[in-house]
């Protein structure tokens, strides 16, 4: 970059002696400048003693806005390097907004949502913190995913419209009895893949604990491949018939809108799963269905294939492991979609109330944000899910309904199981 000829420092010398001794050649050569300039300084002192100086010519001066905020501010930038001490807590900005409407009531009494968003963005720039993805390693190549998840939905694709027990059904109609059910663990503070961080970091780590806003419990989401909802299962953790679980078969929406129950340790289990089946499952079973789960070891006791077999007339498809994101309909579209309606909920209630003082008002809260959140997915965006994961043919089908699909050459891949806490 060219540098200055002149800096306002050293007009102002130039016209101050040129006020006092006047207009000179010898004045000019002493500042190396021509005698004409000399006088168009002079002429313009008024527009250079005003003009905005340079960073060697500093003086009291503005720049930029003042901050609206600077104590707010000052807390949230300690709150956040408290929780990334050690690398270990996930800042999303949903918490920042949380935090700084604690802080400051006025950040979101004074603007819309839009412009706090707009604010705190401002704040990560000014104090150097980056929107960063938390650090995954994959043990598997997409490629060889997809291979596998693409000779699974070829599979199915076939078996459905020929020899499965739903191929009865005319045309279309049969996707009306083909469902799909996953669990997920739900925390209360719901973390995200991202975390705020500072600027440089090369490793963005986040250690997901059981502490207060990290409250968990298993949700148990199903539906058909045309979009028809069941009501949704949630496992807490507690003792099968202990105080918990008597305080959540006297919830008021259970059995209602939503099934509530308990494991120790909030997972699914033979009990838990044959509780989904009894409370969820059957309930709606007036034909015969076809039902894929994932290779949870859990799906695949005797016990619970023979009850869906045997006592509700349905057939039990299971995707390989390792390629439920790209088969399984409701990993495909409906979970981060649920999540993030869970999280929005979670953030929308807490900017204007407190966090739940116990465990038994946390259970509530969560109960009413997955409710909410599951009554909100679209019918469309299941029946998508099922679509995109390849287990529904489209286009065109025969004059009597049925779809011509291709016999596959052989098995997708081997059964195998996943782990109890995917």
């Amino acid at each position: 970059m060219r540098p200055v000829p002149h800096l306002n420092r050293q007009k102002s010398q130039a016209i101050e002696e040129a006020n006092l001794r006047g207009v000179s050649s010898e004045l000019a050569a002493k500042y190396n400048i021509h005698r004409t300039t000399l006088y168009r300084w002079v002429k313009g002192q008024v527009a250079i003693k005003a003009a905005r100086p340079t960073k060697t010519f500093a003086v009291d001066t503005k720049r930029g806005p003042a901050i609206t905020y600077p104590e707010l501010e000052k807390r949230l930038l300690e709150w956040v390097t408290d929780m990334r001490r050690n690398r270990s807590k996930c800042v999303t900005t949903e918490c920042l907004m949380i935090m700084g409407a604690r802080f400051e009531p006025r950040l979101l009494s004074d603007r819309s949502e839009r412009a706090a968003l707009e604010y705190l963005r401002r704040f990560r720039l000014l104090n150097r913190l980056s929107v960063r993805r938390i650090t995954h390693r994959g043990t598997k190549q997409r490629s060889e995913m997809e291979n596998v998840a693409s000779a699974f939905g070829a599979s199915m694709r076939w078996s459905t419209e020929n020899n499965s027990i739903v191929s009865i059904f005319p045309g279309h109609s049969k996707y009306d009895h083909v469902y799909n059910m996953d669990q997920t663990s739900i925390y209360i503070d719901m973390n995200p893949n991202t975390t705020i961080t500072f600027t440089g970091d090369k490793n963005v780590d986040v250690v997901q604990s059981m502490t207060e806003n990290a409250f968990r419990a298993s949700v148990f989401l199903c539906a058909s491949a045309t979009g028809k909802k069941m009501p949704p299962l949630i496992v807490f953790a507690g003792v099968p018939n202990a105080d918990v679980h008597q305080e959540l078969l006297n919830h008021p929406l259970h059995r209602d809108r939503v099934i509530l129950t308990v494991q120790r340790k909030a997972y699914c289990d033979e009990r838990v799963m044959l509780d989904w089946i009894d409370e969820v499952w059957g309930p709606g079973a007036s034909n015969q269905r076809l039902l894929l789960l994932d290779s949870l070891k859990t799906h695949k006791m005797a016990s619970v294939r023979t009850k869906l077999e045997e006592d509700y007339c349905s057939e039990v498809e299971f995707v390989p492991p390792g390629i439920t994101g790209l088969a399984q309909p409701m990993d495909v579209s409906v979970m981060r979609s649920f999540k993030s309606r869970c999280r929005r909920l979670y953030v929308n209630y807490h900017i204007n109330h407190d966090f739940p003082a116990n465990t038994t008002a946390r259970r509530f809260l969560m109960t009413q944000i997955v409710l909410l959140a599951w009554e909100s997915i679209e019918e469309k965006r299941i029946a998508r899910g099922f679509v995109k994961a390849g287990l529904v043919p489209i286009g065109p089908r025969e004059a009597d309904g049925s779809f011509r699909v291709q016999e596959p050459p052989s098995d997708p891949a081997s059964a195998g199981e996943e782990s109890e806490t995917e």
